[in-house]
């Protein structure tokens, strides 16, 4: 179909009249209204082109599944209140399970939703519901993974600390959940330990860096911390025992997370500078208090036994007790202190510390001192 107009024009007064033909077809380019080119190659762009003057896009609307930020308010798509009801932007679920963004709004992202259960990407390692450890880098520890709601160990099944300690027969409790034991879960202020019901193995003073610990010792960065008080001693004994290592339970100068209880550790007739005298993947350890007189500091020392450090914290750092000390360094206190510093062991020779600390030996002439820092000796 073709529409025809007639022009008249006058000319020349020794030329007749004379008519302009028109023709606009059907077939003449027709302007795209959001896609930035010039379609029908008059000169103007999108919304600049006459024809687009009635589009939602060019009166001030927001286009909502096009990617583009077409109202100019930078917000793009469902991100533009203008689309708050529009279909494209009624998310009910969680669509996309590796995008690091709640698409549901209902607080959990990607693998941490129920929507994602069955997702591909979603079906990696499987959380293990009470050990303390994320499994599958969702950064949901234990019971606040979704999966783990009906376990045993976050469905309610506790039992009472005395029946978690090494020795308590705990036949009244926990049924066919596991046994009455320690474990930690994440607390306000980090971990913390709590009796519950869950599966035992291993052994006493083992180091498992991700596996489960004997009844009532919780699993401490690795180590199997075997707890006691004075009600649940003497500790039990190292499998591999070596003559002269007396298992005893410390009831004192421990890690904050211990507060209330004991911690077994093996009496030693160890050397800490030396690293000798202590059992596998033990360290010698000694408690020690500066202490002064007539402005000298002086050294007080304990006698020596062998644990298993729990955190790694080096020299100079600050610390509450010899555990959270790595290796054969000590937790040194000013006497009447309860917070030290992260020591090492020398044996009074000059060489035995670097150029900032200086050997100091115990009063009484033992030849196992520690490196104090330079300025407070």
């Amino acid at each position: 179909m073709k529409y025809t107009f007639m022009a008249l024009c006058l000319a020349a007064l020794s030329m007749g009249a004379c008519s302009l033909l028109t023709d606009f077809s059907e077939d003449s380019p027709v302007e795209i209204c959001d896609n930035g080119i010039d379609d029908d190659n008059d000169g103007f762009i999108d919304c600049d082109d006459s024809q687009c003057r009635s589009v939602e896009a060019c009166v001030g609307g927001e286009i909502c599944d096009n990617g583009s930020d077409d109202d100019g308010d930078a917000l793009v798509d469902c991100d533009d209140p203008d689309c708050e009801s529009n279909q494209a932007c009624q998310v009910t679920n969680e669509t996309l399970c590796a995008d690091g963004i709640d698409n549901d709004d209902d607080g959990h992202i990607d693998c941490a939703d129920q929507d994602c259960i069955n997702a591909p990407e979603c079906m990696g390692a499987e959380e293990i519901c009470d050990n303390g450890i994320d499994d599958n880098d969702n950064a949901l520890i234990d019971c606040e993974e979704p999966s783990c709601a009906n376990h045993p160990f976050c469905a309610g099944n506790t039992c009472p600390e005395e029946a978690a300690y090494f020795d308590s027969i705990n036949s009244a409790f926990c049924s066919n959940q596991g046994v009455c034991t320690f474990m930690t879960i994440p607390g306000s202020d980090g971990e913390e330990i709590i009796s519950g019901c869950g599966p035992v193995d291993g052994k006493y003073y083992d180091y498992n860096k991700e596996g489960l610990c004997p009844k009532g010792a919780p699993n401490l960065n690795g180590v199997c911390a075997t707890l006691c008080n004075t009600q649940h001693s003497p500790c039990p004994p190292p499998e591999d025992a070596t003559a002269g290592i007396t298992p005893l339970c410390r009831m004192r100068d421990l890690p904050p997370i211990l507060v209330g209880k004991g911690l077994c550790v093996l009496e030693a007739s160890c050397d800490p500078y030396l690293g000798t005298g202590c059992p596998l993947e033990h360290f010698c350890k000694l408690d020690v208090q500066i202490t002064t007189d007539t402005g000298t500091q002086l050294l007080s020392v304990d006698s020596p036994y062998c644990t298993q450090p729990f955190e790694s914290r080096f020299q100079d750092e600050d610390c509450f007790a010899n555990e959270e000390c790595e290796g054969h360094l000590s937790c040194v206190k000013k006497q009447g202190d309860s917070k030290g510093t992260c020591l090492s062991p020398c044996d009074g020779t000059s060489t035995s510390c670097d150029n900032f600390h200086s050997c100091v030996l115990p009063e009484g002439g033992d030849s196992i001192g520690y490196c104090l820092p330079v300025s407070t000796n």
